[in-house]
């Protein structure tokens, strides 16, 4: 049966498709190599021909298959004593870049990189699904504290792999230190053995250490998002509080709220966008105002968005309650078509007399 979508319902579809997204964060591996930081100049610059440049990555070492390779096996999902995570910074976000192997998932990754499915997906536009391709890229976005930047006397060496950042256009050694990694200058140049402050662009800086086997459970982060999606939530979030605020400080209002519960879909083949919108489709509640949603599934995880337009009533939306957009249902988890779903709305505004 031939599936009917409404014309409006294009509001859904991504409209940066063609956009180029800029590489970001890179993690490489160089087995048997040391990376070593040369000497650059003040302001980052094409380093000169003597520069040493990261080795390719062979394919054996020492007789041995090379781990960080793309294999037929399932991956043990830790980091080889001999990788080198790379790490970028883009408006402040430290990310990674993952090269996918055989047997992993978007889930799996999660678990890994401690950050949620919409991490995955709102960072990687071209990822649909759980399915992913053997050594596909993936944009990882990670939380400064995930990086170790000091030793001390519980740390255990065996148990980290050494994170480098690449200097970039632009940079110099205090930018890097205290903007993007927080940290003192001194402690860079005496990892690096630098003997001044100059940096070239392209030198590969070794900034501090990240654990083999993922980020620790306590450095998991519950924010629902990441990223400007993110953020575009919280300013939902501080609008609809502000407006419950109104009605109970001015409207004098006790309780403004109300809930429905049920099912909600979501054109399930429709990509995760790299824009923020956050829209649904919902009958209850005027169009341009704001809901509060809530997977049953998940409690306690809630995603706010605007209201574009009512419910249509066509074979997807039987029996359902909203039509969530692709950024929404995966903010809110949604691996199925249809999840359990409580909507909170505030009332229509009062007329005026």
């Amino acid at each position: 049966m031939k599936l009917y979508i409404p014309t409006f319902l294009l509001a859904f579809v991504p409209l940066l498709l063609s956009a180029q997204r800029t590489t970001t964060t890179i993690i490489g591996t160089t087995k048997g190599n040391n990376i070593t930081a040369t000497k650059p100049s003040s302001t980052a610059k094409t380093a000169p021909n003597s520069v040493a440049k990261l080795p390719q990555i062979p394919t054996t070492v020492g007789g041995q298959p090379n781990n960080s390779a793309p294999t037929s096996t399932v991956p043990s999902l830790a980091f080889s004593h001999y990788d080198s995570v790379f790490v970028r910074i883009e408006n402040q976000q430290k990310f990674i870049i993952h090269k996918v192997k055989a047997g992993e998932s978007p889930m799996l990754l999660t678990r890994f990189y401690g950050v949620q499915l919409t991490d995955i997906y709102y960072n990687n536009p071209d990822v649909n699904g759980a399915v992913l391709r053997v050594g596909q890229q993936l944009r990882i976005p990670i939380s400064g504290r995930a990086l170790r930047k000091h030793t001390g006397p519980d740390f255990v060496a065996q148990n980290y792999v050494p994170v480098y950042y690449r200097v970039e256009a632009g940079d110099n050694l205090f930018r890097i230190a205290k903007s993007h990694f927080n940290m003192p200058l001194e402690v860079i140049k005496a990892r690096n053995k630098m003997s001044d402050d100059f940096v070239y662009r392209g030198t590969p800086l070794h900034i501090g250490w990240i654990s083999r086997t993922g980020i620790p459970d306590s450095l998991h982060r519950y924010m629902g998002t990441g990223g400007a999606l993110g953020e575009e939530n919280y300013r939902l979030k501080t609008m609809y509080e502000a407006n419950v605020a109104q009605w109970r400080d001015i409207q004098k209002v006790k309780n403004p709220e109300t809930t429905a519960e049920g099912i909600a879909c979501w054109l399930k083949g429709e990509r995760f966008t790299n824009s923020n919108q956050l829209y649904v489709l919902y009958s209850a509640a005027p169009k341009g105002s704001l809901v509060k949603l809530e997977n049953l599934m998940q409690p306690n995880l809630f995603v706010y968005a605007q209201v574009i337009g009512d419910l249509p009533q066509t074979e997807l939306t039987d029996g359902t309650i909203i039509l969530l957009s692709a950024n929404v249902a995966l903010a809110l988890g949604g691996a199925d078509a249809r999840l359990p779903i409580r909507v909170t709305t505030m009332p229509k505004p009062p007329r005026k007399p």
